[in-house]
């Protein structure tokens, strides 16, 4: 998995264009300032099976 960072320009995401290949398909996620949560073990589960299957190329339930 690859990680890095951006910015909002007129609603298009800016990020380094050498971090991630071309067509790659990202999840975003975007803290709302200097907001934190906590998941329960059942929540970072689900979370952790959300980014497996998102490694897959799967779009599954997210529910």
């Amino acid at each position: 998995m690859l990680i890095t960072t951006g910015t909002v320009h007129g609603g298009t995401i800016q990020i380094d264009a050498k971090s991630l290949p071309e067509g790659a398909t990202v999840t975003v996620l975007a803290p709302e300032g200097d907001e934190t949560f906590d998941l329960s073990s059942e929540e970072e589960a689900k979370l952790l099976a959300a980014i497996a299957e998102a490694e897959r190329g799967g779009g599954g339930d997210r529910g």
